[in-house]
């Protein structure tokens, strides 16, 4: 058992700014954290996050973040960065997003941003606290309370509670796609999967809730407003206002309109486009396109294994783009984006501006485009492409099994002259435990070279483990490979 509090004033993204968040009462296991001898560590107290998401602080021994399998590790009053939380948050995660993997009765308290909190097994007590949030209990009787904004809840087995701290009177209940959609003052939220809703002046079970019909959706100009269906495919236009359009388990075509636009595709293959606004875009379960259009807008493709491959567009503005599950492919377009490819081998483009691009455990394609890009290929063996500008090639550190589970990168374009630069995810690592070997290399099947026939390829490899980091092609012609380790940068060719 444990509670597990979340303290958040930025984003992951922000470089400015630390974030932290606490665990208290641990007195089992709380966070998986499996090593070759099947050891598993609690987690309590407090730890801490660099801009980078690099632990930095704290009496943390050890958590592990779920969706993503990777391990993250901290000695206990040791000042050592371990692996890129903010990547290995970017399962989901433009702002924010914890997939806690907790055994046992736990208590999660949720930050003032946007979180998604899992309860997993056990009779869990999850709180979202401000912000967008998604709550799943999981297994065991769990209750959930979005608090304030416009949040999902979905209770899983089990015999679950749904708490709102408003009185029914002063609520409007819609039957919505397998579950509820229940307004209030403190937002809206859709609810699926909870037995029990506990309003502050009475209990009531889900067959006394007395659903009204879901609204129509306004003509379009007249304003802000809603709208959903639950046919086999519905076509919704949104308005000047803010909408929020919903699918239906076909499939859909949502367009936003002006405005700062929610649109959820639900299930099917949708189309979603958020056009004018900063619109938020989740495709749900299929294969969706979705295009966010101007403003900053925030898109995912999906979030369970029903999620096939996803096209999205994210357009102009800053945005933030999570696949999701499948093997996406993303166009980030104008702007600084922040790209996450998701579960999946997925094929991310930058494009303009500088971009944060992530990739996940699997083979991924990366290109930046233009713009000083920071491009992380996730684990797996990825294929990167940074373009023009000043970009930098990300591999984490850490533990032997964390650097070997980061795979090796084939980056086609390095160039220092473009000041290009190697990133090692371990600060107190040094260079000289780094290698450059050059050789040929060829197709297996085609027999064809992956560069210039006169050129070599530079192989940038980590001594304590033997691994080949970076494969970059025609690194021969360089006269610098520069590679950043803390906050230093060394030249592995001076």
């Amino acid at each position: 058992m444990a509670t597990v509090r979340l303290h958040t004033a930025t984003n992951f993204f922000d470089k400015t700014v630390t974030s932290y968040g606490s665990v208290t009462d641990a007195t089992g296991s709380l966070f998986q954290r499996t090593d070759a001898s099947g050891n598993r560590s609690d987690l309590f107290g407090a730890f801490y996050y660099d801009p980078l998401g690099y632990l930095i602080g704290g009496d943390t021994t050890g958590f592990d973040v779920f969706q993503s399998g990777a391990l993250v590790s901290q000695v206990a009053g040791i000042d050592l960065p371990v692996l890129d939380v903010a990547a290995a948050f970017n399962s989901g995660s433009w702002h924010n997003i914890f997939d806690l993997a907790l055994a046992g009765d736990d208590t999660v308290l949720g930050s003032e941003m946007d979180d998604r909190i899992r309860g997993f097994a056990g009779d869990d007590d999850l709180k979202g606290n401000h912000g967008g949030d998604n709550l799943y209990g999981d297994g065991g009787n769990d209750t959930l309370e979005g608090g304030l904004g416009n949040d999902w809840l979905a209770g899983g087995d089990g015999e679950d509670t749904a708490i709102f701290d408003v009185a029914f009177a002063d609520v409007t209940v819609n039957e919505a796609y397998g579950g509820f959609s229940i307004a209030s003052s403190l937002g809206t939220d859709h609810v699926s999967g909870v037995e029990i809703f506990q309003f502050s002046d009475r209990t009531l079970t889900a067959a006394e809730l007395i659903p009204t019909p879901p609204e129509e959706p306004e003509a379009p100009g007249a304003g802000g407003g809603a709208a959903g269906g639950s046919g086999g495919g519905a076509l919704h236009e949104g308005t000047v206002g803010h909408d929020r359009l919903l699918g239906t388990a076909g499939n859909d075509t949502l367009h936003g309109g002006e405005g700062n636009d929610t649109l959820d595709g639900l299930d099917g293959n949708d189309h979603l486009v958020g056009a004018a606004g900063n619109d938020t875009i989740r495709g749900g379960d299929g294969s969706d396109t979705l295009n966010g259009g101007d403003g900053n807008d925030m898109l995912t493709g999906g979030a369970s294994e029903a999620d096939l491959r996803d096209v999205i567009f994210a357009g102009a503005g800053d945005d933030r783009v999570d696949g999701g599950f499948g093997n996406d492919l993303i166009y980030g377009q104008g702007g600084d984006d922040t790209i996450a490819g998701g579960f999946g081998a997925d094929e991310l483009h930058g494009q303009d501006g500088d971009d944060v691009i992530t990739g996940s455990a699997f083979a991924d394609v990366l290109t930046g485009g233009a713009g000083a890009d920071f491009l992380n290929g996730g684990f797996g063996h990825d294929l990167i492409n940074g373009g023009s500008g000043a970009d930098r090639f990300y591999h984490a550190g850490g533990s032997e099994e964390q650097i070997l589970g980061h795979g090796s990168d084939w980056v086609q374009d390095y160039s220092a002259a473009e000041g290009d630069v190697l990133v090692f995810g371990d600060a107190l690592a040094s260079a000289d435990q780094f290698q450059v070997n050059l050789s040929h290399t060829e197709h297996r099947d085609s027999g064809e070279r992956a560069g210039q026939d006169s050129v070599q390829e530079a192989f940038v490899i980590y001594k304590p483990t033997g691994q080949v980091l970076w494969a970059l092609v025609d690194g021969a012609g360089q006269d610098s490979i520069n590679l950043q380790i803390g906050a230093e940068t060394f030249d592995l060719l001076g």
